[in-house]
Parts: C-alpha cells; structure tokens; sequence
C-alpha cells in the first residue's frame, strides 16, 4: 500500500514539524537582529528564492508564476552529489534512468517528457549520452517545471533544467576535497578564486579527477574537469566575464550495463553480472570544451543589458556489447547460450549560441510597475553521429561467462548508420509583468521562433533541408495573498520539429504543446522553508500515429500529460535541513490512428514518486558539529512500451558529519538496506508475449568518505 511506501516519509515530516515550531517560538525570545542576521545567513545556504539572471526575467521565485525550485552548491554538498543528476532529487516532477556510466542527460524526465537541458541560460546543444555537469561546475540548479518561453520556446514541454556555474565570489576562497569510498572511488576536488573587486580582475577556478570502479564487472572510469573564471569588472554597474569548462571522462571495458531477462529471472542472477562489458573493447570517451563571454552593463537601478555567447565542443566515442545480430542487451536462450558482437556509436557535437536581452523597470501609474524582458537569441548546431555493429558474432554461456575477446576482432565491423545534421534556431522575444497594488502580477508576452534544418544520412546522401516557424505565447497571473504566500496560474506553449515527410509527400509538422498551471506558494519562517503544491495539464499534439487501415503514418497523435506536485525545501530552524517533494503523474495517449491505443500509459515516468531527506546539526555541548542524515526515494508504476509496470522500490540513504571551523568530514552511505531494484527499464512491446525485460539494476549498498579544508 502506499501508506506503507510512505510511513518513513510520514514520520519524517511530524518529527520535523513539531521541531520547527518548538524551535520557532524559542527563537522568538532572541534579539530582532540577531535573528535577522541569522535568517539572512540561513537562506542562502539551501535553495534560491530569486531565480538567477541567467533566465533572464528575474524576479523572486513566490511572484513567478511558474513551478520552479532553486537548489544551492551547499545542499547539493551536504546531500553528497558529485553531479547534476543528484540535485534533482530535491524537486518533484523529475524522474532520473541510467543506464550507461557516463550518465548522459537523456535519462532525465520532467512531467513525462524529456528534460531541456541548459546551462546559464544557453542551449546545451550536444548533452545526449554526455556526460552530465559535474558538481565543480555547478553555482545552483533551476528545475523548472512545464514549457518556458523567457527560456525558449523551442524542445520537449515538460520543462527545463538550468545549472548555474561557479563565478568569483564577494571573498576570497580555497577549499579542498577529497573522498574515497566503495568500488575504488577516490575524488580531489579544489575551489580557487579571489574577491570580486569594483573595478579590476578577479577569478575563479575549479578542478576535479576522479577514478571509479562500479558494481557490475569490468567498468572502471576516469574523470577530469577543468573551470576557470575571469572576471573585470569597469565599475560598479559594467563588467565583463570569461569561462571555460572542460570534462572529460574514460570508461575501460564498455559503457551500458543492461540486463535482459525473462520475468521469473528478474533481479535473480548475481548482481555483478556485466553481460555488456568486455576487456577486449576500446576505451570510450565523453568529452566537453564549453567557452563563454558574459557583457553585462546597467544603465542605472532600472535598466540593463546582457550580452551572452558560448561554444560548446563535445565529442562522444562508446563501445559495448550487444546480443549477436540485434541491437538489444543481452539476453539468454533457454539453456543460457547466447551470443554477442560489438557495437560502436560516435557521436561529434558544435554547438554555439548567443543572446541579447534588456531587461528594464518603468511606473505607468500610481502603484502600477512593469518590468519588461525583451531580446533576441541565435543557436547552431552541428552533429556528426556514426554506428558500427560488429562484423562477427561470439559465444556466451550464462554458467561459464567468458571474457577477454581479441581487440582486433571486436574491431572488425560493418557500417551501419551515419548521420549529419545542421540545425539553426533564431527567435525574438518580449514579455512584461506588470505589478498592480503591489498585490497581482499579470504576465505576458510571446516568442517568435525560425527554425531551419539540414540533414542526411548514409542511406540518403544528398542533405535535405526543412522550415519551421511558430509564435509561442505566455501569459500569467500571481496574487500576492500576503508578503509570503501567493496563488499562480500560466499559460505557456512550445513547439519541436519532426523533421521528415509523411507517405503522401508533405512535410511532418512540428510537434506542439500547451501546458496550463496553477499553484500555491508559501515560505515560513521569514524565508527559510519554502512549500508549493501546483497542478498542470499538457497537450502535446501532432504525434506520428500509424494508421495500420490506411497503412500510413497519420499526424492525428496526442500525448496527454496531468499531476500534481508538492514541494518543501528549506532550513526552518538553525539544526535542521529538510527537503521533500511528492509527484502524481497521469500521462497517457489521448488521441491515436489506432483507437485500441488510445488510454495507454504513455511510458516516461511513473505514476509516483516521493523524496524526501532531512538532516539534524548539533549546535551545543560535547557532539556540537555532528550531524546526522536519512533520505528516501521512492517510486511507484512505471510503465513500459507493453504497458505493464516496472517493480516499485524504496530506497534509503544517510550520512554522519562532522563540521568545527574549516574542517568538515562526512560519511555517505547510500542504498543502505542494501535493495535489488531495477534503476531502469523496459520491456518492449514487441516482446510482450516472451516476456523479456530490458533493465538496469541500481547499485547496491556503498559508502564514501567525504574530508575538506576550508583555507579561505
């Protein structure tokens, strides 16, 4: 039952509750400024209430109406997270799957849909199958839930997910961090960077190398990440930013770790098991150069202008196994044999995108204020994608597993599949949000997006070039219930190309979608807990549907995606961090060629899911810098291409800390009943009837030792 999913979860949230309220009244009786100073310094050390500049309209998060959730570098240390993925943890509506070890951004959904991933506002362009920004690069991540056109207007309408970097700071810093752990995990990281100044030079940089075994046989990675920052500031109101990020990852032996197995044998072999692995493989490669030149100039308190542009090189090479002549995980015929062959996909991105924006504040009337958003942004995008199957098939047996095949022979493959394609996107913007009595904000505005593409392929040589534009419209409403708490309801749209022709010759027209919002926000405590419940609807409509009567493929699909979502995220009280999030997700094919279809989960997330974490810091007396953690993750029905549900599973995690002056130590121990889950899969739809999973099992119990110096 679900009460018993969630009774941990329960317990949890009375124990905090009736300690936030104990400690609120005991704070009460301290000075008025001490306590404000305190609230000021508490606030900014978990989650964001202002969403960043990069997003462009600003603004504090309670007046945006829009599900969004902020979440600091700090949380994102106290919790443990070495990458993007383990932030996300801390916002509903957000489903993560892996199932290759450089953890590419592919694997993460919001609302049903996949997620758009940007960085400081800018069009990542080649994140499929990279991997995914590492926790040195990260300043804070926006989550932000359904389409926004301030963003873009353009990609899947589930939502965005914007990291923040790491820029210089108003002090000078130097922290170093090392960690080892289980499967030979071992991590130093350093933070470098001197004070901002009014006017001159500062910087900033990170680096991190990390080198990692995993559970399942044979994987071993490497990673190094490289970020300098410089910074000039002309005065007070114009400055002038340069960035570089580099990650670069190695995996040894294969990359994908996914099982294939009939339901009985399930999560039943030895877990190690690594059928997609071998010695004999190449080395693979996920590799990032990103470069980015920041202008800012503010006229005066009320007007500013922002000029950004990035470039962003990434090269992707990975090598695994496949069951011999398919291009499925391995499986196993009835008596354990089987056979495998190498697969190759290369992978080569450029990406570049620019922005221009100006953001102005201006009084119509008494009470009456705008603030305004207009500019303009550029994106190009080059890929370069090349697939090899292997050219010879070998035997495996499940009771005698074998590894070790000649590298030479793994070379040896057939051409399979080659693509090239161009993609360029132009749009111009404006939005503006008007304040009425300092009690409603109506917001408005649209994007007009031109979008050309070019493309060809091995079996179509010649490029092939496609059109498309749209205009994006956005329009909401906050009301200002009181100073902390507001009701919200939006309207936003967003649009992506289906780049191809239908049977009948006319071009695929670009997939649209329409998501309608409404929600309730609340801080407590002067801002230091931040709670929000919002529901939503999405219409993705002009999905390809195959009409088996007509034997054609038909633009009459619709993709219906429905929940609801809960949030809390905050420090209530001096010793206490909390964060949970609750989703119910309902997405389904609403409209369909085949009627027999129609009403059939649509397969990107599930039903639901509940986080939820906490951690207590003792303040005073002998254990004074201890602190403790636990944390959940639980996930309900998720469903398949053959409609039926993947195994439920909860998960726990926790840690022990130590904090005293510059000095910090913290064991992370994660998985800590040590569950056999499935981290991912499917069983397609084709295989129904044989009943054959494709899935990968998460990790099992391990722990990390976590120590730092703060020398600055």
């Amino acid at each position: 039952m679900l009460i018993n999913k969630i009774s941990l979860s329960g317990v949890l949230f009375i124990t905090f509750s009736c300690s936030a309220f104990a400690q609120h009244a005991k704070d009460s009786l301290r000075t008025h400024h001490l306590k404000e100073v305190n609230i000021e310094t508490r606030k900014r050390t978990v989650k964001t209430d202002s969403l960043s500049a990069t997003l462009k309209i600003g603004g504090p998060l309670l007046e945006t109406p829009q599900n969004i959730t902020g979440v600091s570098n700090r949380l994102l240390q106290l919790q443990g997270g070495f990458e993007l993925k383990d932030a996300l943890r801390n916002a509903s509506g957000v489903y993560l799957s892996t199932d290759n070890v450089f953890s590419g951004a592919n694997t993460i959904t919001l609302r049903g849909f996949n997620a758009n991933i940007s960085r400081n506002g800018l069009t990542g362009g080649g994140t499929y199958e990279n991997s995914q920004e590492d926790e040195a690069l990260i300043e804070s991540v926006e989550i932000i839930k359904g389409p926004a056109g301030f963003i873009n207007g353009y990609g899947e309408p589930g939502g965005s997910i914007n990291v923040v970097t790491k820029t210089p700071k108003t002090g000078k810093l130097l922290n170093v961090r090392l960690a080892a752990g289980s499967f030979n995990f071992y991590r130093a990281a350093v933070d470098a960077g001197s004070a901002v100044r009014e006017k001159g030079f500062s910087y900033r940089i990170n680096a991190v190398a990390e080198s990692q075994e995993y559970f399942a046989d044979w994987f071993k990675k490497e990673k190094y990440v490289l970020a300098p920052v410089v910074q000039y500031n002309f005065n007070k109101r114009t400055y002038l930013l340069a960035e570089y990020n580099m990650q670069l990852s190695r995996a040894k032996n294969g990359t994908q770790f996914t099982k294939g197995a009939y339901d009985s044998t399930i999560l039943k072999d030895r877990r190690a098991n690594n059928y997609m692995a071998d010695p004999g493989l190449p080395v693979s490669k996920a590799d990032e150069h990103t470069v980015r030149l920041l202008f800012v100039h503010a006229f005066n308190d009320n007007w500013k202008l922002t000029s950004q542009s990035s470039a962003k090189r990434s090269p992707y090479d990975q090598w695994t196994m496949y069951k011999g002549g398919t291009f499925n995980a391995v499986s196993f015929n009835a008596d354990g044999t089987t056979t495998r062959s190498s697969f190759n996909h290369a992978r080569k991105n450029l990406t570049g995108s620019t922005q221009l924006f100006l953001n102005g504040k201006f009084s119509t009337g008494r009470r009456i204020t705008h603030r305004i958003l207009t500019g303009i942004d550029y994106t190009r995008s080059e890929d370069s994608i090349y697939q090899a199957v292997g050219a010879r098939q070998f035997a495996f047996d499940l009771s005698h597993l074998s590894y070790g095949i000649n590298r030479d022979s793994l070379r040896l493959y057939n051409k399979l599949y080659t693509y090239n394609s161009l993609n360029e996107w132009m749009a111009a913007y404006a939005y503006d949000a008007v304040s009425l009595f300092d009690k409603v904000i109506v917001s408005f505005g649209g994007r007009f997006t031109y979008n050309e593409v070019s493309k060809r392929s091995y079996s179509a040589p010649i490029y092939k070039n496609y059109y498309y534009h749209s205009f994006t419209p956005r329009a909401g409403i906050t009301w200002m219930i009181m100073n902390s708490m507001s009701l919200y309801a939006v309207y936003d749209q967003s649009f992506q190309p289906q780049v191809g022709v239908s049977s009948t010759g006319a071009l695929y027209v670009p997939l649209r979608s329409k998501n309608t919002e409404a929600g309730l926000k609340k801080e407590w405590f002067g801002g230091l807990l931040s709670t929000s419940v919002s529901a939503y609807i999405i219409k993705r409509n002009n999905v390809l549907s195959y009409d088996a009567a007509a034997g054609m493929t038909r633009q009459i699909g619709q993709v219906r995606s429905k929940g609801l979502e809960l949030d809390v995220l905050g420090m209530p009280i001096d010793n206490l961090t909390v964060s949970a999030n609750y989703t119910l997700l309902s997405s389904i094919v609403s409209e369909d060629a085949n009627p027999d279809n129609i009403g059939k989960r649509y397969a990107r997330g599930p039903k639901q899911q509940l986080n939820a974490w906490a951690m207590y810091q003792v303040k005073e007396g002998a254990l004074k810098g201890v602190s403790f953690s636990l944390g959940e993750t639980t996930v309900m029905k998720r469903g398949t291409a053959a409609n039926v549900n993947m195994p439920d599973f909860t998960k726990l995690d926790g840690s022990i800390g130590y904090e005293h002056g510059k000095y910090t130590a913290r064991l992370l121990l994660d998985n800590i009943t040590n569950k056999r889950y499935m981290a991912s899969g499917d069983r397609k739809a084709g295989n129904a009837s044989t009943g054959i999973w494709y899935y990968t099992e998460g990790a099992p119990f391990s722990a990390k030792l976590q120590i730092g110096i703060r020398l600055y």
